[in-house]
């Protein structure tokens, strides 16, 4: 039998509310693809830190909204393809590297990670915590794999 992932709501809301397919940097039709690189790191619910290249389903990891959610499914998980990603710094020195395509919270909305531009200011999750800051620069980079677990 085949298992297929359902999305979260608000993923599913944002689809319906964007009623077209999104082109990729490259030119071809996306499916909206949402990842991290395996050098990713995420944080467990014992504190830990892991790759996304060594995350196993089960893991409870540290989801979007400050909970620990245990890893169901994976909708990408190739560590050998490497492919385009987005690079934000904020002021804190706080990073995330992720796909082109990936939601982010910026000034209240989310939009797409290649969309952010300096200035724009993203919420995230650290330890738990609900946190912001600027986004001081943008880069684009090839990295190693694709990963996108599922909570």
């Amino acid at each position: 039998a085949e298992f297929n992932a359902i999305p979260s709501p608000e993923r599913r809301r944002l689809k319906r509310e964007s009623g077209r397919r999104l082109q990729s940097s490259g030119g071809s039709a996306s499916t909206n693809m949402e990842c991290f690189p395996a050098a990713a790191t995420i944080q467990l619910a014992d504190g830990a830190t892991k790759s996304m290249a060594s995350l196993q389903l089960g893991d409870a990891v540290l989801d979007a909204t400050g909970a620990y959610s245990p890893v169901y499914f994976f909708s990408h998980a190739d560590g050998a393809v490497v492919a385009p990603f987005v690079e934000l710094s904020l002021e804190n020195a706080y990073k995330l590297s992720l796909s082109p395509d990936h939601y982010v919270a910026a000034n209240g909305h989310l939009i797409y990670a290649k969309d952010v531009a300096i200035g724009d200011v993203l919420g995230y999750v650290d330890s738990g915590a609900t946190k912001s800051g600027a986004v001081v620069s943008t880069t684009r980079s090839l990295k190693r794999g694709l990963y996108n677990p599922y909570t």
